[in-house]
């Protein structure tokens, strides 16, 4: 009898108490508990509603490997790129590049020298992972088209070398990848680089036979390089 009465005396001591500590709460802490409450709508973006919005314009420079055989070539990709950012998160843009490799000798044209140049562009989007940090990440991917030349030269007579192409192809491109962001400042961003280009197959043709130049994956490889980005993120 005396422990259901210690007991019952304890719980009207907890619940006496409990009552206290609700009525002490302001009247801005009991509205805001009252919305709490309320089945509200949880946005993507900020909690407030608001939106950031920023754009930024960047230059490209990466390393690739064009060829995938003995006609492989160390190449160079020059580019540029601007976005529109959305709440520091999101991503969507445009990202355009240009090529051009090393010249080596082709023994089905007579040792002279050839290179691969040319381009390719797209839609670019972006997600950010901890775009407020001074080093985050950055998951891009361009989805786009392009087209190579293999191009050949010769020396003329007023002693320049001129280049034409033995042949030309345009291809469909898809170009995931991943960037370690290092915020310089509020306005400006250096990004180190990696990439996988994935392409449709490549058939490049000689003029003088059936085989092909490369092969049908010439195209597909991996960047590696840096991003300068200028703007508001």
């Amino acid at each position: 009898m005396k422990k259901l009465f210690g007991i019952s005396v304890l719980i009207i001591i907890i619940i006496s108490s409990y009552s206290q500590e609700d009525n002490t709460l302001t009247p801005d802490t009991q509205r805001y508990q009252t919305r709490g409450n309320n089945d509200e709508i949880q946005t993507l973006f900020t909690k407030d509603g608001k939106t950031s919005h920023g754009a930024y314009g960047g230059i490209n420079l990466f390393y690739t490997n064009l060829g995938m055989n003995s006609l492989n070539r160390n190449a160079f990709i020059l580019g540029m790129k601007g976005a529109w950012v959305i709440d520091h998160v999101f991503e969507i843009g445009l990202d355009v590049n240009s090529f051009i490799s090393e010249a080596k000798p082709d023994a089905l044209l007579g040792n002279s020298s050839y290179l691969y140049t040319g381009g390719y562009g797209g839609v670019l989007l972006a997600f950010n992972i901890f775009p407020t940090k001074p080093i985050n990440v950055s998951i891009p991917i361009t989805i786009g088209a392009g087209g190579v030349s293999y191009m050949g030269n010769y020396y003329s007579y007023d002693e320049y070398y001129d280049y034409y192409p033995e042949s030309f192809y345009g291809y469909f491109l898809v170009q995931p990848g991943v960037e370690l962001q290092l915020n310089m400042t509020k306005f400006m961003r250096i990004a180190i680089h990696a990439s996988y280009r994935y392409t449709s197959n490549i058939y490049l043709e000689y003029s003088i036979s059936p085989d092909l130049i490369g092969n049908e994956n010439l195209m597909r490889g991996f960047n590696f390089g840096a991003s300068v980005k200028f703007g508001k993120f």
